[in-house]
C-alpha cells in the first residue's frame, strides 16, 4: 500500500504494485517459533511466503498498516480502513489500543508528506490512476 500510493501523492507516475488504493495483504501467517527463539520462512500453502522475525520491532503484527494509513491519508484513511484491519488482524492487533500510537510513530513522515504532496488521498481516490495503467 505505502509504496503504491506515496508516489501518486507526490505527483509521480507510478508503476509499482499494487495498482489500487486498498490495503493488499495476503493471508496472515502462522508463527513457527523454534526453541532458540528464531523463526522460519513460512509458506501458507496458498502461494504466499512470509519471513517472520522474532525481533522485528516492539509492536504487534499489522501495526505498520495503521501507521501507513495515517501517513498517507490521516485519521480519515485510518477510519476508512479500520474495519478491514480489525477483521483481518483483530486477533493480533487491538486497533483501538494502537490508534494513537500509530499517529505518534507516523507523525514525522506524515508532516513531510503533507508538505510535499501534490494531491490528497481523497483526490487519488477520485482520479483512480490504477484505471490508467498506473501511470497517471
Amino acid at each position: 500500500m505505502h509504496i503504491g500510493i506515496k508516489p501518486w501523492l507526490l505527483g509521480f507516475k507510478n508503476w509499482a504494485v499494487p495498482c489500487n488504493s486498498a490495503i493488499h495483504i495476503g493471508p496472515f501467517p502462522k508463527i513457527d517459533i523454534k526453541s532458540d527463539g528464531s523463526s522460519e520462512t513460512i509458506t501458507s500453502g496458498d502461494g504466499y511466503k512470509y519471513r517472520v522475525y522474532a525481533a522485528s520491532g516492539n509492536g504487534p503484527h499489522a501495526f505498520g498498516f495503521l501507521i501507513s494509513c495515517y501517513v498517507l491519508g490521516g485519521e480519515k484513511m485510518m477510519s476508512r480502513n479500520k474495519e478491514a484491519i480489525t477483521n483481518r488482524f483483530g486477533k493480533y492487533l487491538n486497533v483501538q489500543d494502537w490508534w494513537q500510537r500509530s499517529m505518534i510513530y507516523g507523525k514525522d513522515e506524515k508532516a513531510w508528506l503533507d508538505e510535499n504532496k501534490k494531491v490528497t488521498f481523497e483526490q487519488i481516490l477520485e482520479r483512480k490512476p490504477w484505471n490508467n495503467g498506473c501511470t497517471d
